[in-house]
């Protein structure tokens, strides 16, 4: 055995002539085979593969007539082979996807198991590059990439492809991102690490799908039925579509979902359940992304209309204070069952109340009352009442950790966001500096010694605490922390306000600390 392989690829059919399928990625698409009684590509890459040995086509899963094609090696080599490889040479990503139907499996002595190889991509010398086929003795698919064989290293599926039945195999890897995939029917079924990429070729002898004579000693007798080749990585969403067979319309496709899109076949993420926030009597406003009155007369939000609206329709008849207006900074804010008062500070629009959520923007639920242990540990978003303690709830909201505020399903709601470490200087600057206008943004009461303060630009600043990284809880009553949304390093801006003197000190703290939280409103 004085061959070794790097490249095993697998042979597709396209279901129509001369054109790639809506469901098949074509960003980065270097090649799609189709197999409709010859090896063309439909890509519009002209990369036409020329016909080596024993081939034959048969019908594909579908039934469909000389749509597949077999590689039957019993007799000798039965392969497609690129004209022209040079293009795949230095690739630190890529995909392979295809169809295929293990007809007969023969196992053989190669340590490799290649008996019913998909293809083969053949050079001389001790390594191989991106080698795909049926791991020896089993069904199971066995992914090499690069380096000497025998190597106890690769991606193996854990999933094993029944003979006689057909398959969507999808194999990707990205050496930035350090690891490997493999999808079986178009679920991921097993990864590796790995940064491995597909370097120099050295002397290649040929880039091939199907079966090469000299490697083990079985035959190749398996169907192939579409087969993609990409220069990047396909996402989990792109495999299933492929597998699918549908162009992927994106949504939410949780049923019980605010925003539950009937049409959608690829879920984006996107659901939210904050309608289940809305009040007996309101409804949810996809457009206006809040609770609006069910129906319009019902003023008491009771659920119908009786003669308790008609007299407060009355009452308000002629008022035109009483009509309807758009809102503005200054009034209050219903966001997830909780009212938030708002004041305006200069240009900017503030919660004038620290945030007291559970769920993020789009509903989904923020671990809380983590034991010390536990919120030591975690690198995901995390909240907690100051002492675990329910009553602090109103007088000082939650405190939340940085992953938290750096979620991108936001913390605030739509129009919203937390402030920049340059929207608290912002702040600070116009209140005359940071050295003073802590007296300006201290409430006027709950300070301890005696340092309340003027609360003259309507901020209320209460001392809420912390929780430190190591999950104990300090300063409620002394210190007031706001988190930024600006990352340091591994740490984060933020800014803290204290009982013994009027300043606003500007640091930076570990993730895995807990700070108050406030939103400021986009600019309009």
């Amino acid at each position: 055995m004085n061959h070794f392989f790097t490249l095993l690829l697998a042979a597709s059919c396209l279901t129509a002539v001369g054109q790639v399928p809506d469901y098949v990625p074509t960003d980065g698409l270097v090649g799609w085979w189709g197999c409709d009684g010859s090896a063309e590509d439909a890509s519009g890459n002209e990369t036409d593969l020329i016909e080596v040995g024993d081939i034959h086509f048969e019908s594909d899963r579908s039934g469909n007539t000389e749509s597949a094609i077999l590689f039957d090696g019993s007799d000798g080599e039965s392969r497609v082979e690129f004209p022209d490889f040079s293009f795949i040479d230095g690739w630190n990503q890529g995909t392979l996807s295809f169809w295929v139907n293990v007809v007969q499996h023969d196992v053989t002595g190669h340590y490799f198991g290649f008996d019913n190889m998909f293809s083969v991509r053949q050079q001389h010398g001790v390594n191989t590059q991106f080698m795909i086929g049926l791991q020896g003795g089993t069904t199971n698919i066995r992914v090499h990439l690069n380096g000497s064989l025998p190597n106890s290293g690769d991606l193996v599926s854990q999933q094993s492809l029944e003979i006689g039945q057909w398959h969507l195999v999808t194999i990707t890897f990205n050496s930035g991102d350090g690891v490997q995939y493999v999808y079986i029917d178009g679920d991921l079924d097993n990864t590796i690490t790995s940064e491995a990429s597909i370097t120099s070729l050295a002397s290649p002898d040929m880039l091939a799908f199907g079966f090469y004579g000299g490697c083990g000693s079985g035959s190749s007798n398996s169907l192939m039925d579409e087969i993609g080749l990409w220069d990047r990585a396909l996402n989990a969403l792109e495999v299933q579509a492929l597998f699918s067979m549908t162009a992927p319309t994106e949504g939410c496709t949780e049923e019980s979902a605010c925003n539950f899109d009937s049409g959608a076949t690829i879920d984006d993420g996107s659901c939210h359940f904050l309608c289940q926030y809305c009040k007996e009597g309101t409804v949810w406003d996809e457009e206006v992304q809040g609770c609006i009155v069910a129906i319009p007369s019902d003023s008491n939000f009771d659920g119908c209309v009786q003669l308790n609206d008609l007299l407060d329709l009355l009452g308000a008849y002629g008022d035109c204070g009483a009509e309807g207006s758009a809102w503005q900074c200054g009034d209050p804010l219903e966001y997830q069952s909780h009212g938030y008062e708002t004041v305006q500070i200069g240009e900017q629009c503030w919660f004038a109340e620290n945030l007291r959520v559970e769920n993020y923007k789009n509903g989904d639920f923020i671990p809380a009352n983590l034991d010390n242990s536990e919120w030591t540990s975690t690198t995901s978003g995390a909240t907690v009442f100051y002492g675990d303690d329910v009553s602090s709830l109103q007088a000082y909201g939650r405190l939340y950790n940085w992953h938290a505020v750096d979620d991108a399903r936001s913390l605030c709601p739509n129009t919203w966001r937390i402030p920049s470490d340059g929207d608290w200087t912002v702040l600070t600057n116009f209140l005359g500096g940071s050295a003073t206008a802590g007296a300006q943004m201290k409430t006027t009461y709950g300070w301890n010694g005696n340092g309340d303060g003027a609360n003259s630009s309507g901020f209320s600043g209460l001392p809420g605490g912390s929780r430190a990284s190591n999950g104990n809880f300090y300063l409620a009553g002394s210190s007031g922390y706001w988190w930024s949304s600006t990352p340091y390093g591994s740490s984060a801006w933020y800014r803290i306000v204290s009982y013994n003197d009027d300043s606003v000190n500007r640091n930076f703290a570990y993730h895995r600390n807990g700070y108050s939280v406030r939103c400021v409103r986009d600019a309009q």
